[in-house]
Order: C-alpha cells, then sequence, then structure tokens
C-alpha cells in the first residue's frame, strides 16, 4: 500500500501548474481537462492526494502538456 500524501488547494495548483482559483473551479464544475482526482475535505478546506495528482499529470499525453 502507499503512503498517501496530502496537498492544500494552493499546494496542489503549483503541482499541476495552474492558479488555485482555476483547480477550485475545475473541481466544482468538473471541467478539468484531464481526468482531476477529487478532493476530501478537511474543515473548510480541501486537500489532494498529491500521487493522484501527479499521475493525472502523466495521463496527459505530451502534445498537450504547458509548457
Amino acid at each position: 500500500m502507499r503512503e498517501q500524501r496530502w496537498a492544500t488547494t494552493e499546494e496542489a495548483a503549483e503541482i499541476i501548474r495552474c492558479h488555485p482559483e482555476v483547480l477550485r473551479r475545475w473541481n466544482r464544475e468538473g471541467s478539468a481537462p484531464f481526468a482531476l482526482p477529487r478532493p476530501k475535505r478537511r474543515g473548510r478546506q480541501f486537500i489532494w492526494d498529491v500521487t493522484a495528482l501527479h499521475e493525472a499529470m502523466e495521463s496527459i499525453p505530451a502534445d498537450d502538456r504547458a509548457a
């Protein structure tokens, strides 16, 4: 079993190279251009599985990734 590491929305946005508000909108609307993992709620904040975020980014074809 893998160890789960968690990131705040701001940290998760850095991992996937977008603005935190974009990440929040993608999560709220389900409109991410790739298979965005669902966050968990901790109090009033969301936390994101770091490994799942990296796996989601790796699933994007190289031609579609931002430079």
